[in-house]
């Protein structure tokens, strides 16, 4: 990847796209843009000129993947799965997020049709039954005349004998498929139901990433673009595909308070990542922690990524009554219209709440609001947007601001919850820990959220609104591979495996030359271990390290007992050396511009107190 041109990075959100741009001489400058269009490139335009856009590199999250997963729009998805197994995506795993309700609402996977496939592999290989291929034709015949694009094949012991999914493939390609995924390419993970889910999740979502990446193209054909994976890494046009896109935007939020708490020297952080749609809660305590299963939507995604726990509280978070108690989310007001205060809507977000509390300072936004785009924000419309939502007058300006706190304070609640449910139900405490603010409305809830909490340090960049992107721009490149060994563990078993990680050493190797990193890689290898007769799975480098691991998580360990080794895993990756952006501490505290009357949420009430304001470009 060159380093001679600009290099932008660009997380595009819900709400805003924000954009960095780092120079060929050491500039930086960045940009935070209501999101307005599909791809979210028209953002270049307010950082970089024409004629600074020859030699460009490309950085991108984005949250094109969860979006279609949440609403519902990815490709018509069908499931091919062994005859017998027609109703196991239904059953899934019985798992209840709420054990008592009586109304069990399943998750919705992206499932139209469900085929059975008449054929079998036994557990050792042995093929009982071979594939139909008539009735395979059959049934993909139909199913191109109902509509469907996509197709998902997970077929029993498909990844220790993936032949059967590889015929089934040949067959549907050939038939003019245009999305087929066979689940031993998506998952080296034992149990069908995973496997059913996520190969149908890739299959329904990787079309709308890659016609994102295709627009990515069109705009830039010349740009050289890289892709923000779920894992926390950079990937290829080739390999950004639907499972490793769904923590896409999330992963630049964690990427940078990783790099931000190295800066500062500090061992635990927090990260508070509040955009417009939502707030995103991540842990780091000297590496980025990552989870096999992701929660999206109400559902346990069988996919790994980052650990992120998401909430439906972002600035553009909708204010409503219900049952007469107030609630934040989970509906946004999007974009456009966007909060009240924009000019455009009428419905009340936690935008509103802010400026009526004086949390917002209208006269310091730019005026690019209303129809024309060139109104300030509304102070009467967001009143009224608020006196609408709470049931009270709008001329009652004390009953408005009461109604404002105490929608910030469900809001402060919910994004605490949050945190604790990342780090107090893990065993850590979140006292012991700095909390990071970040996203266009973090540093404003930061406060009361660290006091809910006992939380004494906040850390708020000067640029937190696009830290995202910051966090992404310094992102390493990655690739990763995986073989199955299904031994147990012995003191022998690294160098016997040898081989076998050689050889996932030159796949992933080979993957990053082929999207041009020609650097000098880092390479790591690690085992999936966990005790015979268990299912939780650790991934660490040793026996050592796992025992450890499972005494700090549950309180046990079993020295001497037998430990079953499932896979072994080789990542490389390649850091990418980026400006650092930490700005000079001032020779001595700046003073207030000005003071102004805020109306801080306490018990339900809003409690004027006078704040001083500063400028951020006079702090260090």
């Amino acid at each position: 990847m060159s380093l001679e041109g600009w290099r932008l990075s660009l997380d595009r959100g819900g709400t805003f796209t924000d954009v960095v741009a780092h120079g060929p001489h050491g500039e930086v400058r960045s940009a935070k843009v209501l999101a307005r269009t599909g791809d979210g490139l028209d953002a270049i335009a307010h950082v970089l000129s024409e004629r600074e856009r020859g030699d460009l590199s490309l950085r991108v999250g984005t949250t094109v993947a969860t979006n279609a997963l949440l609403t519902g729009t990815g490709a018509p998805t069908a499931l091919m799965i062994t005859r017998g197994f027609r109703d196991l995506p239904l059953i899934g795993h019985q798992a209840r997020p709420d054990i008592f309700a009586l109304d069990v609402v399943r998750p919705d996977w992206p499932i139209g049709w469900v085929v059975e496939v008449d054929e079998r592999l036994r557990s050792d290989g042995f093929e009982e039954r071979g594939v139909d291929d008539v009735s395979v034709r059959e049934a993909l015949a139909g199913l191109l005349r109902e509509g469907c694009s996509a197709l998902a094949v997970c077929l029993a012991h498909g990844v220790a004998y993936p032949q059967h999914e590889l015929a089934v493939e040949q067959i549907a390609r050939g038939m003019g498929f245009r999305e087929v995924v066979v689940s031993h390419r998506v998952s080296r993970r034992d149990g069908l139901v995973d496997r059913a889910h996520a190969s149908c999740l890739d299959a329904s979502l990787t079309p709308s990433v890659q016609a994102f990446v295709r627009s990515v193209s069109r705009v830039a054909p010349s740009v050289r673009a890289h892709f923000m994976a779920s894992d926390g890494g950079l990937v290829g046009p080739s390999r950004f595909r639907g499972r490793r896109a769904l923590l896409s935007g999330p992963a630049g939020g964690v990427a940078a308070c990783a790099r931000l708490a190295r800066a500062m020297g500090v061992e635990q952080v927090l990260g508070f990542d509040m955009g417009g749609t939502s707030t995103d809660v991540c842990r780091w305590a000297g590496r980025t922690e990552q989870r096999e299963h992701s929660q999206l939507a109400g559902m346990s995604v069988p996919l790994p990524g980052v650990d992120v726990v998401s909430v439906a509280a972002g600035g553009g978070s909708r204010l409503t009554l219900c049952d007469g108690r107030a609630q934040v989310g989970p509906g946004s007001v999007g974009a456009d219209p966007g909060p009240a205060c924009y000019g455009l809507g009428s419905a009340a977000a936690v935008t509103d709440a802010n400026l009526v509390l004086g949390r917002i300072q209208a006269s310091r936004f730019p005026t690019v609001f209303g129809e024309r785009g060139d109104q300030p924000l509304s102070m009467e419309r967001a009143r009224r947007a608020i006196a609408s939502a709470a049931g009270v007058a709008a001329e009652d300006l004390a009953a408005v601001r009461a109604a404002a706190a105490g929608f910030l304070t469900v809001a402060d609640e919910a994004m605490g919850e949050a945190i604790a449910c990342l780090s107090v139900s893990r065993g850590h405490d979140p006292r012991e820990h700095a909390l990071v603010a970040l996203g266009g409305a973090g540093p404003q809830h930061a406060c009361s959220v660290a006091e809910l909490l006992g939380v004494r340090r906040v850390l708020v960049h000067p640029r937190a609104g696009v830290l995202s992107a910051w966090g992404i721009a310094g992102a390493p490149s990655v690739a990763t591979a995986e073989a199955r060994v299904d031994r147990d563990w012995a003191e022998t078993l690294p160098a016997e495996l040898e081989d076998v990680v050689q050889e996932l050493v030159e796949r992933v190797t080979r993957e990053l030359e082929d999207e041009g990193i020609t650097r000098e890689l880092r390479i790591e290898t690690r085992y999936d271990l966990r005790y015979s007769g268990s299912q939780t799975t650790l991934r660490v480098r040793e026996r050592s390290a796992f025992e450890d691991e499972h005494r700090r998580l549950f309180g046990f360990a079993r020295p001497g007992g037998r430990i079953e080794v499932l896979r072994v895993v080789v990542q490389a990756w390649v850091e990418t050396p980026v400006v650092p952006w930490m700005p000079p501490a001032p020779a001595r505290p700046p003073l207030p511009t000005e003071f102004v009357p805020l109306l801080v949420p306490r018990e339900g009430r809003a409690i004027e107190v006078e704040a001083a304001l500063h400028s951020w470009e006079k702090l260090g």
